[in-house]
């Protein structure tokens, strides 16, 4: 399963399709200091991305990584052209 929500952490694994999103906002809703593992996440449908955008959880499990995930932590950098 993609979305494994446990008490204050949820991990998000390969593919996050558009229908876990409603289950992931009303979790982080429902958390005091929500954190979020992105470390085994491979792609994610844009309404994830909304979501963590919106909510502004603590999120974990970016380090070194260069793809989107960057968005959410500032670490995206875009090649000079």
């Amino acid at each position: 399963m993609p979305l494994d929500l446990k008490d204050g952490r949820a991990t998000l694994t390969g593919h996050c399709e558009i229908v876990e999103a409603e289950d992931l906002y009303a979790w982080i809703c429902a958390q005091d200091d929500p954190v979020v593992d992105l470390s085994a996440v491979g792609h994610a449908h844009t309404a994830i991305l909304q979501v963590l955008l919106a909510t502004r959880p603590r999120i974990v499990g970016t380090e070194g990584r260069s793809d989107w995930t960057g968005l959410l932590t500032g670490t995206l950098t875009v090649a000079p052209t």
